[in-house]
């Protein structure tokens, strides 16, 4: 049993574990995630099954960008104050993250994350890990992970944004037979002057799929007695976008990057407050507002 009761312990420890133990694994689970592919590492049989195949496929065209998740099973025991945030000191572009389940050394730079996780969790737990510890490398390859559900409609990527309750899950079921991108969780990636939404596995209620489409509009969901639009200025598409980043650290050597891909979106991306009744009629609203030039 490992007992870490400071800010001290964490970094020898992932030092430690980083040395000895990223090798525990000789073939990686790779998945492949908004063009960038993610090497996991980890001996849980059933973890795969919690994904669509199609982030299990690796048949198309992934640009040579990837990062590697060791996820290391240990015993141990960690002080609750020391949960839930980064601790420090670390070195340059690294970061420690902690929890109950989980205590991980992120390096940035060479695009690689070990895991020291509690021994013997179900796979649903390890795969909420990898949702957590995944997106800020993203930031990297010029993606955003928003807090969103993405649906696919008229060939085109739209977002639907809110705080948890808002209705991002009742949109996407709301939206058949429309494809899902996720109903949690949504990349969007700059691929030259124009972006486009991806979708994740990191849904709540469908597990999405890997498949995108260019991104067309942003909804910031409003539950109400009627449907209707109501268009967003730049200022306050900026805002959306950055309340609703989906990650629990940035590096320091990205926030530049981050802002300006965030500035980009709101600056190229339509955005609406969608006043909606919990019914599919709001598409009707989309197609008479948005869509009807296409």
């Amino acid at each position: 049993m490992i007992d870490i009761s400071s800010e001290e312990d964490f970094a020898g420890i992932l030092e430690s574990l980083q040395a000895k133990g990223l090798h525990l694994v000789s073939e990686p689970l790779p998945l492949f995630i908004g063009g960038v592919q993610i090497n996991l590492f980890h001996e849980n049989s059933t973890l795969p099954a919690l994904f669509h195949p199609s982030f299990l496929c690796g048949n198309y065209i992934v640009e040579p960008k990837e990062c590697n998740i060791y996820l290391n099973e240990r015993r141990f025991n960690i002080e609750p104050q020391l949960c839930n945030r980064e601790a420090y000191p670390v070195r340059k572009g690294e970061s420690i993250m902690a929890s109950d389940i989980y205590i991980s050394l992120s390096d940035y730079k060479r695009k690689k994350c070990t895991a020291m996780v509690l021994e013997n969790l179900p796979a649903d737990d390890l795969l909420t890990i990898v949702r957590w510890l995944m997106p800020p490398f993203l930031i990297d390859f010029q993606i955003l992970p928003i807090h969103a559900s993405g649906i696919i409609h008229k060939e085109k990527g739209i977002l639907f944004i809110g705080h948890s309750g808002a209705g991002k899950s009742t949109v996407a079921r709301l939206s058949t037979p429309r494809k899902v991108l996720s109903d949690e969780c949504v990349l969007i990636k700059k691929d030259g002057d124009a972006f486009t939404a991806y979708g994740t596995p990191f849904g709540r209620e469908d597990k999405g799929e890997n498949i995108h489409a260019p991104l067309y509009a942003i909804m910031d969901l409003k539950k109400d007695s009627r449907d209707y639009l109501r268009p967003l200025p730049f200022h306050a598409r900026l805002n959306l976008i950055m309340k609703h980043l989906w990650t629990s650290t940035i590096p320091k050597a990205n926030l530049k990057l981050l802002l300006n891909l965030a500035v980009d979106i709101a600056r190229v991306t339509p955005a609406y407050e969608l006043h909606f009744k919990k019914e599919s009629t709001f598409w009707n609203v989309i197609d008479e507002q948005i869509f009807s030039h296409i």
